[in-house]
């Protein structure tokens, strides 16, 4: 399919769709070439430093990715959801969106993924799991808070993982950095031990196990409802 030339309007931002459409046209898939910055200004009939800026946005959320040396010296990447999310995260800022709605959202998520966590995963899941449960128990023992940080950062992407489905593991990628300053807060050691997270990270493994959904899904919700009342946590974002 050959590309049509562009009128000028957010001129930038519509060659960024057409080298989108070429990239799907083509059937191109991740660490594929691309044509050159001259051809892509040669076919849509605008200037290369066009082509650039879009070419510069595109990479930002991982669409494309610099390749040095040889060819065009871009290829097809992967998005970029950790870029994305900062970027969300400025525009929230700026809107001063409601904590409340972005806590509601991702409990609305974690709770709801259960019922595939308890169908799909592995034991090397609920390894993963119990893992992440020692070393928050083992960060609360010493107060070692990056530990705990970690430990609960790996114990809510397992839990995305064990689901298998690809979109909602590309959404842990995002929950995971946008909520990394809440979770500062959250386990700042002014706040005192959270013996209680270990507890309840144990309590919805082994419901888990158990294919016990329900009494999995009533702990995760308790455990999430901490992002809604906290008017501190809420003033962190």
């Amino acid at each position: 399919m050959s590309l049509e030339p562009l009128k000028k309007s957010r001129l930038h931002q519509r060659v960024a769709e057409e080298i989108k459409r070429y990239i799907l046209d083509h059937g191109l898939k991740k660490g594929d070439d691309l044509p050159t910055e001259t051809h892509f200004a040669q076919q849509l009939k605008v200037n290369r430093a066009t082509v650039r800026e879009a070419i510069r946005g595109l990479e930002m959320i991982g669409v494309l990715t610099s390749r040095k040396g040889g060819g065009s010296g871009y290829a097809v990447g992967s998005l970029n959801l950790a870029e994305f999310a900062r970027h969300f995260t400025f525009h929230l800022q700026a809107e001063e969106i409601d904590f409340r709605d972005l806590g509601e959202t991702r409990l609305l998520l974690e709770v709801n993924i259960l019922p595939l966590v308890a169908e799909r995963a592995t034991e090397e899941d609920f390894q993963c799991l119990q893992h992440a449960i020692d070393l928050y128990r083992q960060g609360v023992a010493q107060q070692d808070w990056a530990s705990c940080i970690m430990a609960d950062t790996s114990f809510h992407e397992t839990l995305f993982k064990a689901t298998r489905n690809q979109v909602l593991m590309s959404l842990s990628g995002f929950l995971k950095e946008f909520f990394t300053d809440v979770r500062h807060t959250l386990l700042n050691p002014a706040r005192g031990p959270r013996e209680q997270v270990v507890q309840e990270h144990q309590a919805i493994c082994d419901a888990l196990r158990r294919k016990d959904v329900r009494q999995a899904q009533e702990i995760m919700y308790a455990t999430l409802a901490v992002y809604l009342s906290n008017e501190e946590t809420r003033s962190e974002i």
